[in-house]
């Protein structure tokens, strides 16, 4: 399995702004080589690192781990954060390229909102534990993100782990430890940020729109965004699946990375990218 690369330092995608970072696998295909690449984003709280087990995928593809930079401005667009994975992808090498977006929850929302916007860089879309409004959130996490300003960044990692994973898997300490690392890489300005910038989304009236071969993969037992509206999404989009993850909560890269990576593996064949 390749091994993740150091971080990369990519150029600011907007005036004034400090630069995001990506990592990508030792060993991919150089740029211009292999097939499509495919730009992840993470969700709220966590960084690239939450793929690392789709690395068999990096055998025939150049796949970024981009990481949204801490200080976000107050209320970012969506479609403002997924420019940053446009900018990842121009500075590995693959400007002007098209690519799969492939995104996780926050970074799914954050994905559909690059594909509505720039349909010229887009070959393909995967979106892992989304949906396409923050109104698809249910009320008591919808409520519960009011308190935020009020939450010890000390506590992500407990408060964010019991919410993500399956009832049995977020007591393993090996997860706890891997999600902990990340989050506690998080300022709560970026949590904040993430938070303003899906409570203005919503792509449900636009989802029509989009003409890139998409998959909608969700985890059967996801306590966060309930798999009914991310069939709902799908069933928006043209051409368009949707499939689950058996016995998965939120983070099916986490907890199952080996039958995430083969459904993403057997869609991106079957649309030749």
């Amino acid at each position: 399995m390749p091994a993740v690369a150091a971080p990369v330092l990519v150029a600011a995608p907007l005036p004034g702004r400090r630069p995001a970072s990506f990592w990508r696998f030792e060993g991919s295909p150089a740029p211009g080589a292999g097939r499509t690449p495919v730009a992840c984003l993470a969700g709220i709280g966590l960084d690239g690192r939450v793929f690392r087990r789709l690395a068999p995928l990096a055998a025939e593809r150049d796949l970024l781990l981009v990481n949204l930079p801490n200080d976000l401005p107050p209320a970012p667009r969506m479609e403002d954060l997924a420019e940053e994975a446009f900018a990842a992808l121009d500075a590995a090498g693959h400007g002007g390229r098209k690519a799969i977006l492939l995104g996780s929850s926050f970074g799914g929302m954050a994905a559909l909102a690059g594909a509505l916007a720039r349909p010229d860089r887009t070959a393909g879309l995967a979106i892992l534990g989304g949906a396409a409004a923050w109104a698809e959130v249910p009320l008591h996490l919808r409520l519960l993100s009011r308190l935020h300003p009020l939450v010890p960044r000390r506590s992500y990692p407990g408060f964010f782990t019991a919410v993500m994973l399956p009832p049995l898997r977020w007591i393993d300490p090996d997860l706890r430890a891997e999600l902990r690392t990340q989050m506690l890489h998080r300022t709560k300005g970026f949590v904040g940020s993430c938070i303003a910038a899906m409570r203005g989304f919503d792509a449900r009236p636009r989802l029509g729109g989009i003409r890139a071969p998409t998959l909608f993969l969700h985890g059967d037992r996801d306590p966060v965004l309930p798999r009914r509206a991310a069939a709902a999404a799908a069933a928006s989009i043209p051409g368009a699946r949707f499939e689950t993850v058996q016995d998965c909560g939120h983070l099916p890269t986490v907890t199952h990375g080996g039958p995430t990576a083969a459904a993403l593996a057997r869609f991106l064949g079957e649309a030749g990218l």
